[in-house]
């Protein structure tokens, strides 16, 4: 009998901690979907919004007032710039209140900002300073080796000096320029240019009045009307022309002055040749290497890396489009059309660094 009421008080104290989940089971209290607001996710310059709705509540009449400071009812420390555009002179290098311009604002070398800067026209800054966050209704240039910590936004354009970096998200209404050696994660604008963009030259009568049809592949796996799934690897003749989209079951090499009007996609490293056009989109299950002079009208996507040579232009004005990886390496000389989001880190690098596995 007492090895009974042993065995019963046993399981009892066992099951004691489980009657909460077994009545949540029965009698569920909590099974409405959970509210998740992905704006911030979609919308590039959703802080830039908010923050310039934040900006005209509490600061519409403090803007008109130069070379104020002071405090707000949340605890927030401003300062407004003098009529000079300048903000503050012999102040530690580390500035601990919002910046705030009814004007041009210029800013000096060396300091670090822990709060936001806002202008209702341009800002300029010095070299090697660091933000929190920024947003002008006009046009943004930081000079050499600035960092931007979260996010910044510019009315027109935002224009980046030598080895700046922006962690977080940095948007444009009208175009961003970043210069050589400049790290990002997250950009969008009309259009990006990389350095300093120079059109290559093509050859015209190879580039367009001398391609081959290609009219079929080896090992096709399956063919369905523009769709070919191929086995193995696929090499691409150079100067050929396709109507249709590849898929690739290993790697891909797109030949130089070939013409694929369609997309493809690679299940392992994809190579796109010089001065290729593709009038849709690329897709490697592992990094993909486009050549000089290409031009690609759809979004680019890898799951490991994407580096992209001088000349090349990725997207068009009427067709704004994306890149996405991992690691993105982008030299100087090439154009993006939309927006460009390196999960990692993207870099802008020089020529001749960046290419190393690409194939002419």
């Amino acid at each position: 009998m007492w090895a009974f009421f042993l065995v019963i008080s046993t399981l009892a104290l066992f099951a004691v901690p489980l009657i909460p989940a077994l009545a949540e089971l029965i009698w569920p209290t909590d099974n409405e979907p959970l509210r998740v607001v992905q704006e911030y996710d979609r919308n590039i310059r959703h802080f830039a919004q908010g923050f310039r709705e934040y900006i005209h509540k509490n600061f519409s009449q403090l803007l008109q007032e130069p070379g104020k400071e002071g405090t707000l009812a949340d605890g927030t420390r401003f300062r407004t710039a003098g009529k000079d555009g300048v903000i503050f002179s012999g102040d530690p290098e580390t500035i601990p209140f919002l910046v705030l311009s009814n004007g041009p604002l210029q800013l000096p070398d060396g300091y670090f900002f822990q709060s936001e800067i806002y202008s209702r026209q341009s800002i300029v800054s010095g070299q090697h300073n660091s933000f929190r966050a920024m947003l002008a209704e006009e046009d943004i240039t930081l000079q050499d080796y600035s960092t931007v910590l979260r996010w910044v936004h510019a009315g027109k354009q935002l224009r980046l000096g030598t080895g700046c970096t922006l962690f977080g998200r940095a948007s444009a209404d009208s175009g961003i320029v970043l210069g050589d050696e400049c790290v990002f994660e997250r950009i969008s604008a009309p259009i990006i240019e990389f350095g300093s963009y120079s059109k290559q030259e093509v050859d015209v009568a190879r580039a367009q009045g001398a391609r081959t049809p290609m009219v079929t592949f080896p090992r096709v796996r399956e063919q369905f009307g523009r769709r070919w799934l191929l086995q193995g690897a696929l090499d691409f003749p150079a100067q050929h022309f396709f109507d249709g989209d590849i898929v690739a079951g290993k790697a891909m090499n797109i030949g130089a002055y070939s013409h694929i009007k369609g997309s493809i996609k690679s299940n392992a490293d994809g190579h796109i040749g010089a001065h290729v056009v593709l009038e849709g989109s690329a897709v490697s299950a592992n990094s993909l290497y486009i050549g000089p002079g290409c031009m690609i009208a759809g979004p680019v996507i890898a799951e490991e890396t994407i580096s992209i040579a001088a000349g090349t232009i990725v997207g068009s004005p009427g067709r704004l489009t994306s890149i996405t990886a991992p690691r993105i390496i982008i030299e100087p000389g090439a154009m993006v059309y939309g927006t460009i989001w390196a999960v990692e880190e993207g870099l802008v690098r020089v020529a001749g660094q960046s290419l190393k596995k690409a194939r002419a």
